[in-house]
């Protein structure tokens, strides 16, 4: 009998899009939501190599300069593509009971609460799918915070056989010690079941002190975590029409199908038991329906320490899965079916430029 993973009545808020985290302690994520305000226009990138002083290698692709980053733009992949998300209002967190406000006595406008969840989905009516892919391979890094391996700028990186690699995504993980890239009006704050269930994992029982740029120290209840890196997919394009899309989480387990955001190429880059590694690359949705029934031996071999899997594989026994979607059974829910409360809302012109892949 699989074990179950429960929800708590939990208190959580948005922090004001001034407020950014100074300091945490270890927070970690197993599955998030993400939202991306940003773009980049140039698909043009440069690779550096660096030593660091534990002797691992890591190949880095620098971000195209400051003054090719538009606001309230972010990329998304489409059909093959990569188009754009022009966003035109702030998003939603539809009511659910399990989740309220999370801080008290907090001062301003921290004071203000949000009831962002994932675990508990909503499709309200009119709405389209959006599928968030979290590159969960990457650890803790995902959380952007660059103690545990993110990049100043929030961008999670992964470490497989001494090479460690950066994972671009359209939005860079909240802890970011840098955020010029941070993806805003967004929650800054997650509640989740199943960030609960990674935390106790690693012993952590009451939740976590977290330090505000503000230098004030607060208490995060346990379950509640920042929003990760993320990048986006859709299975129906809008054009220049504005819509409420709902988000779901997936859990990019296998490296080699993760897609770079701005030129929606996947590489090899963990050997893999199957002819293509990168048959299944998340850029159209027959490609996650696939993946979520796929198993590769990639997926072991990248998520041995990675405290995330280790939840999962032990709850569920999820193995070797590519993908994992919380709270959907089968590629047959993909379509219909939400793990989370959030609702954004967004234009797709066909712009970016449109990059065939």
């Amino acid at each position: 009998m699989k074990p179950q993973i429960h929800k708590k009545n939990k208190k959580r808020a948005a922090a004001s899009n001034m407020v950014y985290i100074g300091a945490i302690v270890i927070l970690i994520i197993l599955a998030a939501i993400g939202f991306g305000l940003y773009a980049t226009k140039s698909s043009v990138t440069t690779t550096v190599t660096s030593t660091s002083t534990t002797t691992t290698t890591a190949t880095v692709t620098s971000l195209p300069p400051s003054d090719e980053i538009l606001l309230n733009d972010s990329g998304t992949l489409y059909n093959n593509m990569v188009i754009t998300q022009h966003y035109t209002a702030n998003y939603a967190c539809e009511n659910t009971s399990s989740v309220q406000s999370l801080f008290s006595g907090l001062p301003g406008q921290e004071q203000q609460s949000t009831d962002c969840e994932v675990g508990v989905g909503v499709v309200p009516s009119g709405t389209l799918p959006l599928f968030v892919l979290t590159p969960a391979y990457a650890g803790l890094s995902i959380f952007g915070y660059q103690p545990l391996g993110a990049t100043p700028e929030g961008f999670p990186t992964f470490t497989y056989n001494g090479t460690t690699h950066v994972v671009l995504t359209n939005c860079p993980g909240m802890g970011a010690s840098n955020p010029a890239l941070m993806c805003v009006d967004h929650p800054f704050l997650l509640y989740s079941p199943y960030f609960t269930a990674v935390e106790q994992h690693l012993g952590i029982k009451n939740g976590l002190n977290v330090t505000l740029s503000n230098g004030q120290t607060v208490h995060a209840d346990e379950g509640v975590l920042f929003t990760p890196a993320h990048t986006h997919l859709i299975a129906t394009s809008t054009g220049n029409s504005s819509i409420g899309w709902y988000l779901v989480v997936v859990l990019v387990m296998d490296p080699n199908i993760m897609p770079n955001p701005i030129t929606g190429q996947c590489q090899d880059v963990v050997p893999s038991n199957l002819t293509d590694p990168t048959a299944n690359c998340l850029t159209n949705i027959t490609s996650l329906e696939h993946a979520m029934t796929t198993y590769d031996s990639a997926v072991i071999a990248a998520n041995a320490n990675n405290p995330i899997w280790q939840t999962l594989n032990d709850a569920f026994h999820v193995g070797g899965l590519q993908v994992i979607v919380p709270g959907l059974n089968s590629p047959a829910d993909l379509m219909n079916t939400s793990n989370t409360n959030v609702v954004l809302y967004f234009s797709t012109p066909n712009m970016y430029p449109p990059n065939p892949i």
